[in-house]
C-alpha cells in the first residue's frame, strides 16, 4: 500500500465524503460498540454503494456485503451526522487502492491477535487470551 496517496484530486468527477479507510479511517473505527453507521462500498470495477451497518467494538456487520464478497469497505460514516474523527475525507474510488482495503463485512473473520487493542488476558471480553 502506498502511503499518502491522494484520495481525490481537483479533476476527480466522482467525489463521496467519508472517513476514508486509507484516509482519517486509517487505524479509526467508529469507537462506540453497537454504533450504527453507513458504509461506503467499492468493488473491483469502482462501482460504489452505501449500505448501512454496524460496528460492535470489533467487527463491522454489514448484510449487503455478506451476501456478495466482492464489496470493500472505502470508508464509513455516522448514521446520526456526528463528526467523531473531525471533517470527512473527499474520496474518488477510481484512485481506491482496492488490494489493500478491507472486507466489508468482517464479523465472520477471525482477527490476527496483532488486531487486538488490549494486553494478553484481558478481562474486557475482547477476546484476547
Amino acid at each position: 500500500m502506498q502511503f499518502r496517496k491522494s484520495l481525490s484530486t481537483p479533476e476527480s468527477k466522482r467525489i463521496f465524503q467519508c472517513y476514508a479507510t486509507h484516509g482519517k479511517g486509517y487505524g479509526h473505527d467508529p469507537s462506540i460498540s453497537g454504533t450504527d453507521i453507513r458504509i461506503l462500498l467499492v468493488n473491483a470495477a469502482r462501482a460504489v454503494l452505501w449500505a448501512d451497518a454496524r460496528f460492535d467494538g470489533r467487527n463491522y456487520h454489514c448484510e449487503a456485503a455478506r451476501l456478495d464478497a466482492q464489496w470493500k469497505r472505502l470508508g464509513w460514516v455516522m448514521v446520526d451526522g456526528s463528526l467523531p474523527l473531525g471533517e470527512l475525507d473527499a474520496v474518488n474510488p477510481d484512485l481506491a487502492q482496492f488490494d489493500y482495503l478491507a472486507a466489508a463485512d468482517t464479523s465472520n473473520l477471525p482477527l490476527p491477535a496483532s488486531a487486538y487493542c488490549h494486553p494478553p488476558g484481558c478481562k474486557c471480553g475482547c477476546g484476547r487470551k
